[in-house]
């Protein structure tokens, strides 16, 4: 039997993953299909974490596909715990055809009386998955996005780990881009590259400029790991004034049924779904939306009608 989790930090986020599973269930049922659906909320305390690792460490391992949806204000804390509990070294995020891929980075910050300093850990190993990642994409598209900062000593270390690791690299062509030209290139259309290689900081801004030239900005991250792949729903802006946010989390789920568990059929059948929902209940009430979506997933699959040539009649 095939198993789902779906995880959060946040009890509010249960609700949209509650609707989400029913969604889920009834794409499934359409395609005679079937899963177990489950959940766990991460609790982030102190006092928690040592016994929500284990946990965590339990119901992941036991699961064929995970969901999660997560708190922008805790995002370090989740990446941090992730990479502890599954070793979470690089991610992929997913937008309008475009796939960003980096190395995750931890950051901390402390202050004393005068001064602040903030600082970023990215392990050399994950720079390496992150470009094995980006290049296997990049196999596929026959073109590759290097995108980096060169006025950061940090991204010039990762520009030549990057540069060394293509160096063997074939069948695609490589472009590289510094980080302001890819601004100025952006704030005018969306380039033509499916698979950009930049690094943690940089994917954000980017990402959020590819969203802010699409209508229907849907995104969300793959969290890559050694034996497990993390879907995750993105932080958008304004997510709180549209069923957006829901959306996004719902093509997460249709890539999801599609990529782990190998259900094609009900992966696009969803996403479709999500996105014709989304043209008609942008701004609706979310019942209503989830009123309409799971129309849309049990209308009858369309045919093409074929005509057969016989003869002259």
């Amino acid at each position: 039997m095939n198993k789902i989790l779906f995880l959060y930090t946040d009890p509010s986020d249960k609700a949209d993953l509650l609707l989400a599973s029913d969604a889920v269930k009834s794409v499934l049922r359409k395609f005679r299909k079937s899963a177990v659906i489950s959940f766990f909320n991460i609790d982030l305390s102190p006092t928690c974490l040592s016994e929500v690792k284990k946990l965590l460490a339990e119901r992941v391992s036991d699961s064929d596909a995970i969901m999660f949806c997560g708190k922008k204000k805790e995002n370090n804390k989740e990446t941090l715990l992730f990479k502890e509990c599954f070793g979470i070294h690089s991610a992929e995020y997913f937008s309008s055809g475009k796939c960003i891929c980096y190395p995750i980075s931890i950051h901390s910050a402390s202050v004393n009386e005068s001064t602040l300093r903030e600082t970023g850990l990215t392990d050399i190993s994950a720079i390496e998955k992150a470009v094995k990642l980006a290049t296997n994409s990049a196999a596929t598209k026959k073109e590759l996005l290097l995108c980096t900062n060169s006025e950061k000593e940090s991204d010039r270390i990762i520009y030549n780990e990057f540069e060394n690791s293509m160096a063997y690299a074939r069948g695609f062509s490589v472009e590289h881009f510094d980080f302001d030209e890819m601004i100025c290139v952006f704030a005018k259309k969306v380039p033509s590259y499916d698979v950009i290689l930049t690094t943690y900081n940089n994917a954000r801004i980017l990402a959020t400029h590819i969203n802010a030239l699409n209508r229907f900005p849907v995104g969300y991250t793959v969290l890559h790991g050694d034996n497990v792949r993390i879907y995750k729903k993105e932080f958008l802006p304004y997510e709180d004034f549209s069923n957006l946010p829901y959306a996004s989390c719902l093509i997460a789920c249709a890539n999801m049924l599609e990529n782990e568990l190998c259900f094609k059929n009900a992966g696009v059948q969803l996403r479709k779904a999500v996105t014709q929902t989304l043209e008609k209940c942008f701004y609706e009430a979310r019942h209503d939306f989830q009123k309409h979506l799971l129309i849309e997933i049990n209308k009858p699959i369309r045919h093409r009608k074929v005509i057969t040539n016989e003869g002259n009649n």
